[in-house]
């Protein structure tokens, strides 16, 4: 394995596209009691790995177009970078640099501030979401190599967290444990501090993304079912909202609002109601 941010550097390019907002709830949704949907932009290739910063403007993956993207509350789309090989996943640091998961390149790239391209780690096997830790160290999910890993600020592997399943998601709780989406099991395993795992939901339908909402509640998007589900600490289930073609990696913004990214569709949306 070859490691070092210098490893690759290409050019960035930059572009505007202004994409209007609608309101409402479109007819082919069926959103739950309180919840209330917003397409903020269409016309995306294959948006995934939704975060949100403290000023409300989205960061996404284009995997259909090898593209990073920021929307805005307005719709507005910006390119921030091209050609990626199949970017899944983001993560974004304290300062403001992307993290970028390439499924088609085995790789975690890091998009700067300034708009630079560089190699974190490589020889990954089929990495398709990261997320920091609370002690800072990067946690890639490695689907087709069945393992979730951790590494450092310099891309040296610290440790295995958990193997032995399609890891498709990554979320933390307030203790520091480790919710991962098992994509091919249907369920969410907790990996506790000491590295013991545990299932905590069964019967899922294909989850991609996973997130802890305001209230502490767990928030899965299930792809295969269509349909994005809140998970609470007592077991009890709520269909959050239905009728999505694809819905992968809900995140929340400073207000609470929940965005998902609507892969088959092309789409981002904001929900609101009390998460």
């Amino acid at each position: 394995m070859r490691h070092g941010r210098s490893a690759l550097l290409v050019s960035i390019i930059v572009a505007w596209a202004v994409v209007p907002a609608a309101s409402g709830s479109p007819d082919e949704l069926r959103p739950g009691r309180g919840v209330a949907v917003t397409v903020v932009a269409t016309g995306l290739r294959g948006p995934r790995g939704t975060r949100v910063d403290a000023s409300g403007d989205a960061y996404l993956a284009e995997e259909g177009a090898g593209t990073i993207v920021k929307v805005a509350r307005g719709g507005s789309v910006v390119t921030i970078a091209r050609g990626l090989q199949r970017p899944h996943d983001i993560e974004i640091d304290a300062q403001g640099r992307i993290y970028v998961a390439e499924t088609g390149a085995g790789r975690i790239s890091i998009v700067s501030r300034e708009g630079h391209v560089s190699t974190l780690v490589d020889a990954l096997d089929g990495p398709v979401d990261l997320a920091f830790d609370r002690l800072g160290e990067l946690l890639v999910c490695e689907l087709s190599g069945k393992r979730v890993s951790a590494f450092d600020a310099k891309g040296r592997k610290t440790r295995e967290v958990v193997s032995g399943f399609g890891p498709h998601g990554l979320a933390f709780a307030a203790d520091g444990s480790v919710f991962v989406n098992d994509v091919y099991g249907g369920r969410i395993v907790r990996i506790a501090l000491g590295g013991t795992p545990s299932t905590v939901a069964e019967r899922l339908g294909t989850p991609i993304g996973i997130a802890v909402g305001p209230s502490g509640d767990l928030y899965v998007a299930e792809r295969r079912a269509g349909r994005v589900t809140r998970l609470k600490s007592t077991g009890e289930r709520q269909v959050v909202l239905e009728g999505l073609r694809s819905p992968r990696d809900p995140a929340f913004d400073a207000e609470g609002a929940m965005y998902i990214a609507e892969t088959d569709r092309g789409r981002l949306l904001r929900l609101t109601g009390g998460f």
